[in-house]
């Protein structure tokens, strides 16, 4: 499955909430345990980027030793954020039924749609 970067970073805080529900049955969660394998690999890989821009490119350090993107930048980096979460990765994402988002929000639902199968 094609599916862009941006919409596996939305789908995080539904998909942790789906990894820890225990109600599902084994096989379900299996699947699911398999998918956040496939798909962590590329949320680091897009975080170590992102830190990249920050730490090469764009950021500065304060005072405190943290770093940040100067105002002036802001819209630079923010442009070259968008282009990395519009990559398409390729991952063979395994289909699950809406018996596993019994406990999830509409909302939800609406950021796993691309792992859930069409009925």
């Amino acid at each position: 499955m094609k599916i862009k970067l941006k919409q596996l970073l939305i789908a995080v805080p539904a998909l942790k909430t789906l990894g820890d529900d225990k109600s599902l049955n084994i096989k379900l969660k299996h699947t699911i345990a398999r998918n956040i394998r496939l798909i962590q690999p590329e949320l680091d890989q897009y975080e170590k980027e992102r830190i990249d821009l920050v730490q090469n490119k764009y950021g500065v350090i304060a005072d405190d030793g943290s770093m940040s993107v100067l105002p002036a930048r802001m819209k630079e980096f923010l442009g070259e954020l968008v282009n990395l979460q519009s990559v398409e990765v390729d991952l063979d994402i395994c289909k699950v039924g809406e018996d596993a988002c019994i406990n999830l929000s509409a909302n939800e639902i609406s950021l796993l749609d691309w792992m859930l199968e069409e009925t």
